[in-house]
């Protein structure tokens, strides 16, 4: 049997907790605030530079989750609420801990435990907000596109970008998500197990603009510069505006020959 990670079962635990006496109606999206204040931890939201996202500050009998104000995106927010919680859960040991853009975005795969702390509070919020047996029963009947994504999102009042990652991590199907510049090129590719074996080039500039289109549609896979005779897929891509430098996110989906 495989060994549970400690931060999903922290997060499952403290989801079970938050869940008694609410009806399934009741439980999403996963409200972080009123978690951390039954816990004992402030929440105060504080005006800050730009690169700073939030700390959790404990000192003696003083708990507090300090946030960004500037922060306005409420699935962000939530989900940096979640990520803090996590440090608390799993890291309160180590003392404060202050967080930036990149360790919130910082989504990826989790190596063990006690080697990056920063991805382990991600992991917990990711299971907290986004519990994977309702996830999974959201995924049933639906095309993985950008329309589902952004209802997903809007459900588990989680970022787009987060909802994605935990997507590609639970779907049955073969996802990609990549990452265009307003240049039309490929600046990145996270592809989960279905995806391992199809090469998809970064740096690869498309020879059309990227069209915008949230429900999935056939693509070829040479534009986005697979050869055709290494893709066993019929490929399917939806694509949305990123509005963040003018980026795109394409996800990439197959279905087998």
């Amino acid at each position: 049997m495989t060994e549970i990670h400690p931060a999903k079962k922290a997060a499952i635990d403290l989801f079970k907790a938050f869940s008694l006496g609410r009806s399934s109606n009741e439980l999403y999206p996963v409200d972080c605030e009123f978690i951390a204040k039954n816990l004992g931890i402030e929440v105060i939201g504080e005006s800050m530079g730009d690169d700073f996202q939030a700390c959790l500050y404990l000192s003696g009998k003083v708990k507090a989750i300090i946030y960004n104000s500037a922060v306005s995106v409420a699935g962000r927010l939530n989900f940096t609420i979640g990520h803090e919680l996590g440090h608390y859960c799993l890291h309160r040991n180590l003392g404060d801990r202050q967080c930036t853009l990149d360790d919130l975005d910082n989504i990826g795969s989790t190596p063990p435990h006690g080697q990056d702390i920063e991805r382990e509070a991600n992991l917990f919020a990711a299971n907290l907000l986004m519990p994977a047996s309702d996830f999974r029963t959201q995924l049933m009947g639906s095309p993985a596109d950008l329309e589902l994504v952004t209802a997903l999102s809007s459900r588990y009042g989680t970022s787009l970008l987060a909802t994605l990652y935990r997507l590609k991590e639970l779907s049955a199907k073969p996802i990609t998500v990549i990452m265009v510049d307003k240049f039309d090129t490929i600046i990145s590719v996270w592809k989960n197990r279905g995806f391992e074996e199809l090469y998809i080039p970064k740096s690869y500039q498309l020879d059309e603009p990227l069209p915008y289109n949230r429900t999935h549609t056939v693509v070829n896979p040479e534009y986005f510069g697979i050869r055709q005779e290494n893709c066993p897929f019929v490929l399917y891509q939806s694509s949305i505006d990123y509005k963040f430098n003018g980026m795109k996110i394409v996800l990439l989906t197959g279905e087998p020959m």
